[in-house]
């Protein structure tokens, strides 16, 4: 396994805000992160890890028609999904405290030919590997 201290992701996944609400139903949930797990793995290197602890920022690049969110609504909805497959994929160990110390977003409104997508970058901070 190859140890790294940056991986930016590059994916084709439209990142929402879940105002369609979430049920307490947990199969929806399942649906969208075996989907979502599927993608992540397909575009995250083989056996990769980042060095932790770690910074993650994620950008949403709109699409066609797409409005910016307001900026609370960022890392909410479907972003757990998205976080929770990396770390099935390995590149982090765990998504606590201990090995992410910071999860910023943002929104890119001037790329919009290619999007929707979303754009995750893991940075190390140092530390132990």
């Amino acid at each position: 396994m190859k140890t790294v201290d940056r991986v930016t992701l590059v994916l084709p996944i439209q990142l929402d805000n879940g105002n369609s609400g979430r049920s307490k139903h947990w199969a929806a949930a399942h649906r969208s992160r075996k989907a979502i797990g599927a993608t992540v793995s397909l575009f995250s290197p083989r056996r990769t890890r980042v060095r932790t602890p770690a910074r993650i920022h994620v950008t949403r690049v709109l699409g066609k028609g797409q409005r910016l969110m307001d900026v609370d609504s960022l890392l909410r909805g479907n972003f757990k999904e998205i976080l929770d497959s990396i770390v099935a994929t390995g590149l982090i160990p765990d998504d606590g405290p201990a090995h992410v110390q910071e999860v910023t977003a943002t929104q890119d409104a001037t790329r919009r030919s290619e999007g929707p997508m979303t754009i995750v970058e893991l940075e190390s901070l140092g530390g132990p590997a």
